[in-house]
């Protein structure tokens, strides 16, 4: 397991909102905005993560089955950004873009991006 998974999981599940859960909250089709995390530059394993909004401002996340991240895009249409699960961290952190691929992303797909980087660091 990537080092950098324990760290981020831990800050997601400091930030969630408390009365919708973590790592099991937000089962199902994702509904509103929600983003699709992929650690897949990562050397070691490291799972896919749902960070989905979840009331006015807070998040609800979970980890992604492997077949479940592969269809998610196709779909629900839930944007997914890709890095190194450390790039992540970093993003959780502050960093406003860590390298974290989100270039090819479509603006609307970006605003989701934003929102969830908000709804994060507001919490945080």
């Amino acid at each position: 397991m990537d080092p950098a998974v324990a760290p981020v999981e831990a800050i997601l599940d400091a930030v969630a909102t408390p009365d919708i859960g973590s790592t099991d909250a937000g089962g199902g089709e994702p509904r509103g905005d929600a983003l699709a995390v992929c650690p897949c530059f990562a050397s070691d394993y490291a799972p896919r993560w749902l960070i989905r909004a979840a009331g006015e401002s807070g998040i609800a996340w979970r980890r992604l089955a492997e077949v479940e991240a592969w269809e998610l895009d196709e779909r629900t249409r839930v944007p997914i950004i890709h890095g190194e699960p450390d790039d992540v961290l970093r993003w959780l952190q502050g960093d406003d873009m860590p390298e974290l691929a989100t270039g090819d992303l479509p603006p609307g797909d970006l605003e989701v991006f934003y929102e969830m980087q908000r709804r994060i660091h507001a919490a945080t």
